[in-house]
């Protein structure tokens, strides 16, 4: 069991032998060291060629992926090539650096046919060896069959062998040079209201009102709905433009500029020290310090509290900011085995096809119960034609309202034209947008356009990357 192997503040992963006690491969990694198993790539062969890839993530380093990796000396030297290449290639697309570590059987000193196939496999995947002195020696032999190959040597600080009469396996070790990556900038488009008019806006939309107008000879609810779109986006386009951003940190707001010039003081005192290392100069240093962390303190309680006297009727407000106050529990950073448009094209699938799922699912339940889908039940319960239910038509004041009584701050639609558009101009897209849902609803259709929406996946429980634990937002 794990317990028996255990090591304290190391989490285990591991990949045991098929059909046999004992042997398989494993991975102690620290605790504070994120790992994810790669499941689609782990797996020991028919032949007991083992692998076991991981995905490692070290506080904000860039991750990389390892391998550890077994072959039994009866195992055909082929796995390289049929078993060890493909999952290599498939971890490539990952686009992160790769680190194949483990005893694979190949002696790198002799210059015989296990060499020749482990040097080949290395060099057409732009892999080095990077282990050089023997790594089991016994009485009268020294063979280097415990390697690491790594895809690029600049990930590569120190290197080598491990001396220990533990066992006459010495383990090999490696150092790496990881650097925290730069985080792409993040850009997100939407409108820009800067110098949106609700009053021009309505008043350049009245005179496209014949545009609008002319959706009332028509009952063809997807025929309809082009006009009243080019009409409203057209028009928006001009006031509302849509425009890229680029998210940019939010500046402390209890930050004054005092604090500011006393922080640069701070700097500048620490600054002096290092050069001079007077005892003087870190005493004024210090009082610098002290003095910044006093202020900012002081500033953050006063903002907190400005912040909940003038929000303490508003519950949603209240929450917002005790969240921010108090420390998050820290979540751990999902890792896909995949890379994100794979990811994305398997939820897509999940999605689009739970209808198809649940009517096979119903039909399966049939004809396990033996009942005939395509028969009605004989005991189906029939109503008089005016208890039966039907859509009835809706006015202006009815379609008015309902809108007038919806959020206006919730997000808008891959068209991005938000509730607060919708509501500024309602009184002269009021007459259209009833004939289009009147239409809608007499001939039981749903306009196309209005089917398009921005799914974002949420994990409800279990594994993130099966489409089945997530909800939809």
């Amino acid at each position: 069991t794990n317990r028996e192997i255990a090591i304290d503040d190391y989490k285990i992963h591991r990949l045991d032998r098929l059909h046999k006690k004992g042997g398989g491969v494993c991975a102690y990694i620290k605790k504070n060291i994120k790992a994810t198993v790669l499941k689609d790539l782990s797996k020991v062969s028919v032949s007991n060629f083992h692998q076991l890839w991981i995905n490692l993530q070290c506080q904000k380093s860039k991750s990389i992926i390892i391998c550890v990796t077994y072959r039994p000396p009866d195992t055909s030297l082929n796995c390289f090539e049929d078993l060890l290449k493909p999952n290599y290639v498939q971890a490539l697309t990952l686009n992160k650096q790769i680190l194949v570590l483990g005893d694979l059987n190949c002696n790198m000193l002799e210059n015989g046919q296990e060499r020749r196939a482990l040097t080949n496999f290395s060099t057409e995947l732009n892999l080095t060896q990077i282990i050089k002195t023997p790594t089991r020696i016994t009485a009268t032999s020294q063979t280097l069959i415990d390697v690491i190959l790594v895809s690029s040597t600049a990930l590569v600080l120190e290197s080598g062998v491990i001396n220990t009469s533990i066992s006459d396996h010495l383990p090999v070790y490696v150092l790496l040079k990881l650097k925290a990556p730069k985080m792409p900038a993040c850009y997100i488009t939407t409108r820009s209201y800067k110098n949106y008019n609700p009053s021009l806006f309505s008043s350049d939309l009245v005179t496209k009102s014949d545009r609008l107008l002319s959706i009332l000879s028509n009952t063809n609810v997807n025929t309809i709905l082009e006009p009243f779109k080019d009409v409203l986006h057209s028009t928006l386009d001009v006031h509302a433009p849509l425009k890229t951003f680029k998210i940019r940190n939010r500046s402390c707001p209890y930050v004054t500029n005092e604090i500011k010039e006393l922080m640069k003081s701070r700097d500048l005192h620490l600054r002096r020290f290092q050069l001079t290392r007077d005892e003087g100069d870190w005493v004024v240093y210090k009082e610098y310090r002290n003095n910044v962390k006093i202020k900012i303190k002081a500033a953050a309680k006063d903002h907190t509290f400005n912040e909940v006297r003038e929000h303490k009727h508003n519950s949603r407000s209240l929450w917002k900011i005790i969240n921010n106050i108090i420390p998050s529990k820290e979540k751990e950073t999902q890792v896909y085995s995949k890379d994100p448009k794979t990811v994305a094209e398997d939820f897509n699938l999940f999605f689009t096809s739970v209808g198809r799922n649940a009517a096979a699912t119903a039909e399966s339940l049939a004809k396990d119960n033996n009942v005939a889908l395509s028969n009605p039940l004989s005991n189906v319960i029939t109503y008089p034609s005016d208890q039966l239910f039907n859509f009835q038509s809706v006015t202006c004041t009815e379609v008015q309202r309902i809108i007038m009584a919806m959020p206006s701050n919730k997000s808008p639609g891959p068209d991005k034209i938000g509730m607060r558009v919708i509501k500024d101009c309602l009184p002269i897209i009021l007459g259209p947008l009833t004939h289009m849902i009147n239409c809608s609803l007499m001939t039981s259709t749903f306009p196309d356009l209005w089917k398009i929406s921005e799914v974002i996946p949420l994990l409800k429980e279990g594994d993130h990357e099966i489409a089945a634990s997530l909800t939809t937002r």
